[in-house]
């Protein structure tokens, strides 16, 4: 059997304790250890963002030629290294949970092993050595400083699995040392949001309750979904507050202009800048809008960008999922022998038919996240809810039972 889980986003808490309970690995692998399918073998694959690099305050607190989009590699890899040892140190639970794993499959007469695959936001966890080393220590792995693979690849189960970041152009760069325009989003912008506008409320006459309320949903914004109701989910924050709403415009207008004068950034435009409305045109009119406009019409303008404004449209994982669903195509229909085409990256679970190849029904299959996410509803309101994800894959060797099974539960507070 092979169990596949991503998108787990261990952090180091710096902006916002929003990690995995040790409670909840120890579930999962207690449902497929009292399984009735009688697997011969387990294989653990952990297909990406794992480890959440990039979303630390450490980032803000150094120099830019030390972050990893900047000219100090040594530098940048001892500050990774230290958001990492941040990120075990407040998951060592989890962390202990994913080693144990053959402690809850001992009937099991083939092998226990655990496979990690790098995503977007554990990027550096593959580009460095010290961290390829240090990962490996903490999931029980064996190989050192070795290079991790991209995919899973396992023709006996008819799987091919890769993160997913790779049919996103805002996250892939095309080479595992260059920087996508995604980590500097998350690091630069999303980071930075909650202490910046907090910086600004901090002489307002709201309670202590009220602060730390709005701290956690604004540290929160990267789990809101669609990515383009980011603008509504501020002014939810706010809506009744007028003076509170200023403040946000104020600071993010602060940090769109900050995210301007970074060198990589200036760098990147000029990389994927061509003809006509590109890459690099879309991701430039987010901090123009933002320092031009108010939040309102900012809103306004991600709402009506897939059908009134195209050139407005922002980065859209709605569109990643397309791209992801092509590829599987590709790649089941050139690639017989397979059956299952896996992904994670957008957070949302899923299996799709792709079509009967050689008889037997293939599939595409997202393993979403564990992270909480915030779904705005149709009346332009927020529904939270916390999911857990998991697919198993059988082979035909395998005593009896299905050829795949995938769970996914859901929490609202």
């Amino acid at each position: 059997m092979v169990v596949v889980i991503s998108d787990l986003h261990l952090c180091d808490e710096t902006v916002g304790k929003h990690n995995v309970n040790p409670e909840e690995v120890q579930m999962v692998f207690k449902d497929l250890a009292a399984s009735p399918f009688e697997p011969e073998e387990i294989v653990l694959v952990l297909l990406g963002d794992i480890f959440d690099i990039n979303r630390s305050t450490l980032w803000m607190e150094v120099p830019e030629a030390e972050r990893p989009w900047g000219a100090d590699r040594n530098k940048a890899e001892a500050h990774a290294s230290d958001v990492l040892e941040g990120i075990i140190e407040r998951n060592a639970g989890v962390l202990e949970a994913l080693r144990e794993l053959r402690s809850f499959f001992g009937h099991i007469r083939g092998k226990v092993e655990t496979v990690y695959v790098p995503g977007n936001h554990d990027r550096l966890c593959s580009l460095f050595p010290s961290l390829r080393k240090r990962v490996r220590l903490v999931l029980g792995i064996e190989g050192g400083e070795e290079d991790f693979l991209p995919f899973y690849d396992n023709e006996r189960y008819g799987i091919f699995a890769t993160h997913g970041h790779e049919c996103d152009v805002f996250n892939f760069e095309g080479a595992l040392e260059a920087a996508p325009i995604g980590d500097l989003i998350t690091a630069e912008f999303i980071v930075r949001l909650p202490p910046t506008i907090m910086g600004h409320v901090e002489g307002m006459e709201l309670s202590s309750e009220e602060k730390e309320h709005l701290r956690r949903n604004l540290q929160e914004i990267d789990d809101v979904r669609p990515y383009s109701a980011i603008f509504d989910w501020l002014l939810y924050q706010v809506k009744a507050n007028a003076r509170l709403r200023k403040s946000i415009e104020v600071a993010a207008e602060e940090l769109a202009s900050h995210f301007e004068t970074l060198t990589y950034v200036q760098e990147w435009y000029s990389k994927h800048d061509r003809w006509g409305f590109d890459e690099a045109d879309k991701i430039q009119l987010i901090p123009r809008v933002l320092t031009s406009l108010r939040l309102d019409v900012a809103s306004s303008l991600a709402r009506f960008a897939s059908k009134i404004l195209a050139p407005f449209r922002l980065p859209s994982l709605e569109s990643v999922e397309e791209a992801l669903l092509r590829a599987a195509e590709q790649f089941l229909q050139t690639h017989p022998s397979y059956e299952f085409y896996v992904a994670g990256h957008t957070h949302n679970p899923c299996s799709v038919p792709v079509g009967m190849g050689s008889g037997r029904g293939e599939l595409y299959v997202n393993t979403g996240t564990w992270r909480r996410r915030h779904m705005k509803a149709r009346d332009g309101s927020f529904v939270s809810v916390k999911s857990i994800s998991y697919a198993a894959f059988y082979s035909r060797d395998e005593a009896w039972g299905p050829r795949f099974e995938m769970w996914t539960g859901s929490l609202k507070d």
